[in-house]
């Protein structure tokens, strides 16, 4: 193709550990244990997709996980304090979700 270029991505020059470098691209990919992946496999239409983690059997997708299930209140914490700098507050949920998701912005993770 004309005009396009390789080269590495922003994910594999973070100073996050290989392991959650790996998490994460999982997550990313859809390459995970949530029931939205796990259901479709199973043959379970997708609002019968829950979480099993928190109470209110709300789907168990990518942005229940990242943003709220209760199960994982303590560590959304410390993300969220970890990136204060960024005024996380001021976005709406999608717009949460968009930049939790977009790994280049969130290379500062501890």
């Amino acid at each position: 193709m004309k005009g396009s270029s390789f080269k590495k991505e922003s994910d594999l020059k973070s100073n996050l550990p290989v392991h959650k470098r790996k998490l994460f691209t999982q997550l990313r990919i859809s390459a995970h244990a949530l029931n939205i992946e796990t259901g479709r496999y199973k043959g379970l239409q997708a609002d019968r997709r829950v979480c099993n983690q928190c109470p209110g059997n709300l789907m168990e997708n990518e942005e229940h996980f990242m943003l709220d299930c209760s199960e994982y209140d303590n560590h959304r914490k410390i993300l969220f304090d970890s990136l204060s700098s960024y005024n996380l507050d001021l976005l709406s949920k999608a717009e949460r979700f968009i930049f939790l998701m977009s790994y280049s912005l969130t290379m500062a993770i501890p």
